[in-house]
């Protein structure tokens, strides 16, 4: 797999509500991530999948352990993590260029260095001739793929993508998995992507990081080795259901947590 460029040890987390209770959402998760691979990330709902996203992408802080990026400490956003949230997140009042443009302003770099890249991925991900449009022109997925270019302008080399594709119907989700597989080999990019569902994180990924209910620690880190990119016919090879049916049994399944 080459050298590490992402790597989890022993990471926890704890939140503290404004009474002064805690509540444990990540504990002992430890992973290496390497580059230009694809992994999933699952497990069922409140187990941390998106605070350890939120953690790798510098936006909130861990409790203990360390985190590395290219060997440096991730305390901090960096430009070479971009993210694609559930949602767009797409300014209503600025055209789809100008949003894909929006990162260059916020560093302060000259519009002009990036302005063509932003053309270049918008026909990259089909949406040349809807440069001058408004999100509300847009259909879901569309705007889904503007984001994405708007994560992509600063060329960085990890994207955190969190559950993007969970709020369209599920023809659409479908076509935007295969889409995703397809730029991911062209990009050449390293994705962590979290999804609710087992048959995505299969379908897209390299490898699949399965989280335990909260308080959250990897339950087991699943293989698999379908080629990239994915082909429809991937969902109908046995080893595809299987390895659905393996993850789903994993989900759910409780550590035996470290008595102190």
């Amino acid at each position: 797999m080459g050298k590490t460029l992402i790597e989890a040890e022993n990471i926890g987390k704890v939140y503290y509500s404004k009474g002064g209770d805690e509540v444990t959402a990540l504990v002992d998760v430890s992973v290496k991530i390497y580059p230009q691979e694809f992994v999933t990330i699952v497990g069922s709902s409140g187990c941390g999948k998106t605070t350890f996203l939120k953690i790798i992408g510098g936006l909130i802080d861990k409790t203990s352990g360390t985190l590395t990026f290219k060997g440096e400490p991730i305390s901090k956003p960096n430009k070479e993590i971009g993210i694609v949230f559930q949602k767009p997140v797409l300014l209503p009042w600025r055209c789809i260029l100008d949003n894909v443009m929006l990162g260059s302003e916020i560093h302060g770099y000259d519009k002009k260095k990036y302005i063509q890249r932003a053309y270049d991925l918008l026909r990259f991900v089909g949406l040349e001739g809807f440069e001058r449009r408004y999100p509300r022109e847009l259909s879901g997925g569309m705007q889904q793929r503007a984001a994405f270019c708007r994560a992509l302008l600063m060329d960085p080399s990890v994207l955190l993508m969190d559950e993007p594709f969970g709020a369209l119907d599920a023809l659409t989700r479908d076509s935007m998995d295969m889409w995703l597989s397809d730029a991911f080999v062209k990009e050449k990019k390293t994705i962590l992507f979290v999804t609710h569902s087992i048959s995505e994180a299969v379908f897209l990924a390299d490898r699949i990081i399965v989280l335990s209910p909260r308080p959250g620690t990897i339950n087991e880190i699943v293989n698999v080795d379908f080629p990239q990119p994915r082909e429809l016919e991937t969902i109908t090879n046995p080893k595809f259901g299987e390895l659905g049916v393996r993850v789903r049994r994993l989900i759910g399944k409780r550590p035996e947590l470290k008595m102190v």
